[in-house]
């Protein structure tokens, strides 16, 4: 690992951990049911969390609501979002919640390619879990939303699809929305946001300096915002006014509106409207999201 990326990896790594064991998981549903570390693909250190309701009635063929972490692309695991999570399966929903390939160890497309790797073991298991991946929602923070929004893209953009080496038992999947929470959609914007450590960030995820990385016009894939067409999954934006990155919700919900695409652009304010916020599920903030946040899931956009 070059040494730039050891301090903030290891801040990050350490941040990622005292959420863990304090403020994210509180707030946790009941009557769920917790599977842990189950292995999807090739890589032995990688694995998926699931959840679901505790009642669920056999044959019910619950909707499933996929949740990737955020962590800058360098830390972050599936243990830190177990409230969030947890609170949209005790709504009807099997979640699964991936832990991927971070950075600058894996380096893009790597994580994208977990991600669809993990799709493909939904789709193996639906019997198993009675589930229906017919309604499939994806989302996540940070990072996460960035890939929820690489998903979303790649699903309705088979010429951005096609730049991708994905799982074949996947790669068609269909998405019902999407639940985009505080992300980098497009990474020129998170640059200008003066998000801390956001160059160092994407260097580390895409394996070449910032300026490279904009410059040159085969890096545009590491934008999924650049690829939005009209078969872009319904969306619910989440954007905190104490986050730097908002700008980038804004810019993605402009897109959308542009291409014809349903959404939601929901701002929330108040003192802790920071970055990512809705990981934090005892949050005031979170509280008045979260129910819009299910309403979407639920019921879509009229």
């Amino acid at each position: 690992m070059k040494k730039k990326f050891v301090l903030p990896k290891a801040l990050f790594t350490f941040l990622e951990w005292l959420g863990k064991v304090s403020f994210y998981n509180f707030n946790r549903a009941k009557n769920v049911v917790y599977e842990r570390r189950i292995r999807y693909c090739d890589n032995p250190k990688l694995y998926l969390n699931v959840c679901y309701p505790e009642n669920a009635r056999k044959g019910a063929k619950l909707p499933v609501f996929v949740y990737i972490h955020g962590g800058g692309w360098i830390s972050g695991e599936p243990e830190g979002r177990e409230a969030i999570v947890s609170n949209i399966a005790a709504e009807g929903f099997f979640t699964v919640n991936i832990a991927y390939g971070l950075a600058p160890e894996y380096q893009h497309p790597y994580a994208i390619q977990n991600i669809y790797d993990a799709f493909a073991w939904l789709i193996s298991n639906k019997d198993k879990y009675d589930i229906d991946t017919d309604r499939v929602y994806v989302g996540g923070e940070s990072a996460g939303g960035y890939l929820s929004a690489m998903v979303g893209a790649i699903s309705a953009n088979p010429e951005y699809r096609d730049r991708f080496d994905l799982n074949p038992i996947s790669k068609d999947l269909k998405f019902r929305g999407l639940l985009l929470i505080c992300g980098a959609y497009e990474l020129d914007d998170a640059v200008k946001s003066g998000f801390p450590f956001i160059k160092t960030f994407i260097e580390a995820y895409g394996g070449k300096k910032v300026k490279e990385i904009l410059e040159d016009p085969n890096s545009d894939g590491l934008s999924p915002a650049n690829f939005i067409t009209s078969g872009f999954p319904p969306s619910f934006i989440v954007t905190g006014a104490k986050d730097p990155l908002r700008i980038c919700g804004v810019s993605l919900a402009e897109k959308l509106d542009k291409a014809g695409v349903k959404y939601i652009l929901h701002r929330e304010e108040g003192p802790f409207a920071v970055h990512a916020f809705l990981v934090a599920q005892s949050l005031p903030e979170s509280k008045r999201t979260m129910p819009k946040a299910l309403e979407f899931l639920k019921n879509g956009i009229e």
